[in-house]
C-alpha cells in the first residue's frame, strides 16, 4: 500500500479509516444483526408478549455432579433425564472458583460479580446495590437482575422457594436490579415430612417463572471428579428429596410447561486447581430427548451458564435483551444422549486431571532445556560450539514438543506419562524432519509452518483437539469456549510469525517473488482468522495478531519508508478492527466479544455509550496492566525480545544481519506479547504465549551467532 507524502493526504485517509470503523459495523448490524436462529429478536427494549398460560419449572440442585444424578437409586431424576434434553454446563461467574458470582451470572444472561456470598430476602435490596457496585468497579459490563427485569416488563410472574438454603443467592435468578421479588417461600425440610406436598402447592397455584431451590451438604471432598469421596448421609438425604422433588414436578405440570434441572456449581475438591462441569437438563416445548446445542460454546453437550436467562425468554417469548451475551439453548435429536453426555463428562473430567498432573514436568523439562542452553552460551560458549549438533536438536525438540502435546491430546488418554512419552516420540520424529529439510532458520521456520497449519485448521473446525489439549481453551472457567484458548492464541500468533521471518529469509536465497508474495498472503489470512468470530477465536486476540504483523512489516521497511509505513500501518489495524466488527455482526450467534456488546449497547443507547465505556476499559486496562504480578516477571522477557534482536552484541551483529527478516519477527512477537498483556487481564497469558516460540528462536540465533563468531 502506497501512501502519498504529503500529510494533508495521510490524514486523510486515517479520517476516512475511522469513519469506516464507525459506518459498517452499522450498516452490518442493521443487516442481520437484530436477531439470531432459534431465538427472540434481540432489542434494547421490552414489548409486550402475545397472553401466555406458560409455565417454566427450574429445579436447582446445586453441588451435583452429572454422576450423582445418573445414580440408580433416583428413579425420578432417571426417568426425567430420559426423556429430557441433556448437557453439561460451565460453572464460572467472573472469578473462576467463586460459586456466588455464577448466581449473578445466570441472572445477568452475562458474565458477572457478586460481591457478596449471602442474600437474606430482608435485606435484598441493599444486598442486590452490593453486586451492582461490584459489577461496576469489576468492570463486567453485566445487569445484575436482568432477567427478572425483563420477564417483570413482560408481565410474567416469578416465584422462588429456598429449601434449606435460606442465604444463598438463588433470590438473582427472579428478582429484578432493585431485589424486589413477587412471591418468595422458605421450607425447612428437616422434620418436615410433608415439604414435597408443600412444595407441589406453591407450583400449582404460582404462574410464569416458578424456582424450586436446594444445595446438596458438601461431602468429604475428593483429589479430582469423577473420583467421588465419601457421600455423608445429609447428602444423600437431600438427593432423594430432590429425586422426589423431580417426580411430583412432573406430575403437575402440563405438556405446554418446561421444566429445568441444573446445578450452577460443582462441589468443592481437595485439589483446589480441580473443577467440574455440572449437569443441565429440561424437558419441555422445544426441548424432546437429545442433546442440547448452544450458540455460545457451539460444542454439542456443553451450554454456557449465560445461556440460562436468553432460554428462559424465549420460552416466554420475550426479547433477549442486548445486554445479556448468552443464547437460547437448542436441542439436537439423539438416540442415545445419556451416553454420549456420559463419555463426555468422563472426557473432560480426565482432560483436566491430566491438565494438573502432566502441565507442571512440562514446564520443568522444557524450561530447564532452554535454561541449560543459554547458560552454556554464556559462560561456556567452547562447549556450545563444539556440541553445537546436539543443542540445535534440543531446540527443535523443545519447538516441536508443544505441537506434539497438541497433536497426542486429540486421542484418549489416561495417565499423564501415557501423554508424556507419546509426546516426546511426536516432538522426536518432528524435529528430525525439520532438521533435514534445511538449517537454521530453515528448521524451525518449517516446525513453526507446521504449527500454525495444525492450529488453524483445528481452530476453523472448531477446535475439537484444543478443547482436550491440557494447554487447551478451558470450558468450564473460561469466558469463551470455541476456538482458541489465550495460551493457543497467542502460540498460534507466534508460529505465524517465525514462519514468515524464517521462510522469508529463505526466500531471499532460493525462491523468486512468488514465493514471498504467498507467505505474507498466509501471515495476513492467519492474522484475519484469528480475530474473526467465524474462526471460533476473538477480537483480542485478532487485535494483537494485527499489531504483531503489522508491527513486522514496518520493522521490515527501508530507513526511508519507515514513516510511510506507520502511517499505512495504523490505516490498516483500523480496516482490520472494522473487518472483524463486520464479521462479529454478520455472524449473530457467534457474538461474544466486549467489542461487539460495545456497538450493540451504542445501537441502543446512542453514541454516549462510548464515552462510558471507554472510560471503563482504559480504567481496567491501568488497573490490570499495573498490579498484575505475572505481566511484571513478563516485561524483562518481552523487552529481550525486542532488544536483542534489533540491537544485537557486536560478535552477534554480521549473523542477524544476514538473518535480518528472522531477528525482526522475534522483535515484532516482543512488541505484540507486550500489547496483548496491557489489553485485558487474560491478555498476560496470550503474551506468554506470543513470545513462547520467540524465547526458543532468540536461543536458537545466539546459538548460529555464537558458532559463527568463533
Amino acid at each position: 500500500m502506497v501512501i502519498p507524502k504529503y500529510p494533508q493526504k495521510q490524514y486523510a485517509l486515517f479520517a476516512i479509516a475511522v469513519l469506516l470503523i464507525i459506518i459498517l459495523p452499522s450498516i452490518a448490524f442493521g443487516a442481520g444483526a437484530k436477531g439470531h436462529a432459534g431465538s427472540s429478536a434481540r432489542d434494547g427494549s421490552i414489548v409486550t408478549p402475545r397472553p401466555t398460560s406458560r409455565k417454566a419449572v427450574v429445579l436447582v440442585v446445586n453441588y451435583a455432579t452429572w454422576q450423582e444424578l445418573r445414580a440408580s437409586a433416583l428413579p425420578n431424576m432417571a426417568g426425567f433425564l430420559q426423556n429430557a434434553a441433556v448437557g453439561l454446563m460451565n460453572t464460572k461467574g467472573l472469578q473462576n472458583n467463586d460459586s456466588a458470582s455464577v448466581w449473578v451470572t445466570l441472572g445477568a444472561g452475562h458474565g458477572a460479580s457478586a460481591g457478596v456470598n449471602e442474600m437474606p430476602i430482608a435485606a435484598a435490596g441493599e444486598t442486590v446495590g452490593k453486586i451492582i457496585d461490584a459489577n461496576r468497579a469489576a468492570f463486567t459490563q453485566a445487569m445484575p437482575g436482568l432477567l427478572g427485569a425483563t420477564l417483570e416488563q413482560g408481565k410474567i410472574d416469578r416465584t422462588l422457594t429456598r429449601i434449606d438454603a435460606p442465604r444463598d443467592l438463588s433470590p438473582c435468578l427472579v428478582m429484578d436490579a432493585k431485589g424486589n421479588l413477587p412471591h418468595y417461600y422458605e421450607l425447612e425440610s428437616k422434620g418436615n415430612p410433608v415439604i414435597v406436598n408443600e412444595v407441589s402447592r406453591i407450583i400449582a397455584e404460582s404462574a410464569g417463572l416458578v424456582v424450586i431451590s436446594l444445595s446438596l451438604p458438601q461431602s468429604s471432598p475428593a483429589e479430582f471428579y469423577p473420583k467421588a469421596g465419601a457421600q455423608s448421609p445429609e447428602r444423600q438425604e437431600t438427593l432423594r428429596k430432590a429425586d422426589k422433588l423431580m417426580g411430583q414436578i412432573r406430575q403437575l405440570l402440563g405438556p405446554d410447561s418446561l421444566l429445568m434441572l441444573l446445578s450452577p456449581s460443582c462441589p468443592t475438591f481437595a485439589n483446589p486447581h480441580a473443577r467440574a462441569l455440572t449437569p443441565i437438563a429440561i424437558e419441555g416445548p422445544g426441548f424432546a430427548k437429545g442433546i442440547l446445542a448452544s450458540p455460545s460454546t457451539r460444542r454439542l453437550g456443553l451450554a454456557a451458564n449465560v445461556d440460562f436467562a436468553p432460554t428462559l425468554l424465549n420460552f416466554f417469548n420475550l426479547p433477549i435483551p442486548i445486554a445479556m451475551n448468552g443464547r437460547a439453548l437448542q436441542t439436537v435429536p439423539s438416540p442415545a444422549p445419556l451416553k454420549i453426555i456420559d463419555v463426555f463428562d468422563d472426557q473432560t473430567a480426565t482432560t483436566y486431571r491430566l491438565r494438573d498432573e502432566a502441565s507442571p514436568p512440562y514446564a520443568v523439562i522444557a524450561g530447564g532445556i532452554l535454561v541449560i542452553v543459554l547458560l552454556i552460551l554464556v559462560f561456556i560458549p567452547k562447549f556450545a560450539v563444539r556440541n553445537r549438533v546436539i543443542l540445535r536438536e534440543l531446540l527443535l525438540l523443545t519447538a516441536a514438543s508443544s505441537l506434539a502435546i497438541f497433536l497426542v491430546s486429540a486421542f484418549p488418554l489416561h495417565q499423564a506419562i501415557s501423554l508424556l512419552l507419546p509426546t516426546v516420540a511426536v516432538a522426536a520424529i518432528i524435529a528430525m524432519g525439520a532438521s533435514v529439510a534445511g538449517g537454521f532458520p530453515r528448521a524451525l521456520g518449517l516446525i513453526c509452518l507446521l504449527t500454525a497449519l495444525v492450529i488453524g485448521v483445528d481452530m476453523l473446525l472448531g477446535a475439537p483437539i484444543m478443547f482436550r489439549s491440557i494447554f487447551g481453551s478451558d470450558p468450564i472457567i473460561s469466558g469463551r469456549f470455541y476456538g482458541l484458548g489465550n495460551h493457543e492464541g497467542g502460540w498460534f500468533i507466534s508460529a505465524v510469525m517465525l514462519t514468515g521471518g524464517a521462510l522469508l529469509d529463505w526466500e531471499g536465497k532460493h525462491l523468486g517473488r512468488a514465493f514471498r508474495i504467498v507467505i505474507w498472503v498466509f501471515m495476513a489470512l492467519a492474522m484475519l482468522s484469528l480475530g474473526a468470530s467465524f474462526g471460533g477465536a476473538n477480537f483480542g486476540q485478532g487485535l494483537s495478531g494485527a499489531i504483531t504483523a503489522l508491527t513486522f512489516w514496518i520493522l521490515l521497511a527501508p530507513a526511508g519508508r519507515k514513516k510511510r509505513r506507520v502511517a499505512a500501518g495504523i490505516i490498516l489495524f483500523l480496516l482490520a478492527v472494522a473487518f472483524f466488527i463486520v464479521i462479529d455482526q454478520l455472524q449473530p450467534q457467534s457474538k461474544q466479544s466486549h467489542m461487539v456488546l460495545l456497538m450493540n449497547l451504542m445501537h441502543a443507547e446512542g453514541p454516549v455509550a462510548l464515552l462510558d465505556v471507554i472510560k471503563r476499559k482504559l480504567a481496567m486496562a491501568w488497573h490490570f496492566s499495573t498490579f498484575n504480578p505475572a505481566l511484571l516477571l513478563s516485561i524483562p522477557v518481552f523487552f529481550a525480545i525486542i532488544i536483542v534482536p534489533l540491537r544485537p552484541p557486536g560478535k552477534w551483529r554480521s549473523t542477524v544481519t544476514r538473518q535480518r527478516t528472522f531477528a525482526v519477527s522475534l522483535a515484532a512477537c516482543g512488541i505484540g506479547a507486550f500489547a496483548a498483556s496491557v489489553l485485558n487481564d487474560s491478555g498476560t497469558i496470550s503474551g506468554i504465549g506470543i513470545v513462547s516460540l520467540a524465547v526458543i528462536g532468540l536461543i536458537y540465533l545466539a546459538l548460529e551467532a555464537t558458532c559463527e563468531s568463533s
